[in-house]
């Protein structure tokens, strides 16, 4: 028997297409688009037991991407026709962090850690009971996790590793831009000793 965690309250993110008509965002763990000139009411696209996240636009804007139960989906906006785009496992690939688009909208960079984060406790006093929901914490002398960049083509099929690191896939990282010609990959990390900082290249191509 599956357990679903209870989705966040109220509007948890938003994002807005290139040319800016329509915002994406996620209200009660569903997916809505509404047009940015208040044209017309939101409307709602999802209703899952399974909360939506990051919300992404193609850069066409015929697609929105979403994250759902720890993989990627897109949703053809013109059809209604979803698709899950990835199928990482944690002893595999490992945990989506973070995604984007290429600007040609032909693929997807993901970013993905391995390894476990230290939770702890938050006391929240503010209601008739005491709740203390755990978040993530970690302190100097914990395990650094491990990162790895892949590309997927947009619509699904096996990722592509990246190569690592110089310095291993235990760092600390920033997040991964595209060059506009979607032929390259920036992406700036720093050591797990935050000792070196590194900007490393990568070519998308090949």
């Amino acid at each position: 028997r599956k357990n679903y965690l209870m989705p966040e309250p109220g509007l948890s993110s938003f994002t807005l297409s290139d040319d800016g008509s329509r915002a994406a965002f996620v209200y009660k763990g569903d997916l809505f688009t509404v047009p940015t000139d208040a044209s017309a009411p939101p409307f709602r696209w999802t209703r899952t037991k399974a909360r939506e996240s990051a919300a992404r636009f193609s850069p066409s804007g015929n697609t929105l991407a979403t994250l759902r139960g720890g993989q990627i989906h897109t949703l053809d906006l013109t059809t209604g026709q979803l698709w899950q785009v990835t199928d990482f496992t944690p002893a595999a690939e490992g945990a989506i962090a973070y995604y984007s688009w290429s600007p040609d909208g032909a693929r997807f960079l993901v970013m993905a850690s391995k390894g476990t984060t230290r939770q702890q406790p938050l006391p929240n006093y503010s209601g008739q009971f005491v709740t203390a929901p755990s978040f993530p914490r970690s302190v100097a002398a914990d395990e650094p996790l491990e990162f790895a960049l892949y590309l997927v083509d947009a619509t699904g099929g096996t990722p592509r590793a990246m190569k690592a690191p110089p310095s291993g896939r235990k760092l600390d990282p920033g997040l991964p831009v595209w060059s506009p010609d979607s032929r390259r990959i920036l992406w700036p990390v720093i050591s797990a000793d935050h000792k070196k900082q590194d900007i490393l290249a990568y070519d998308a191509g090949t």
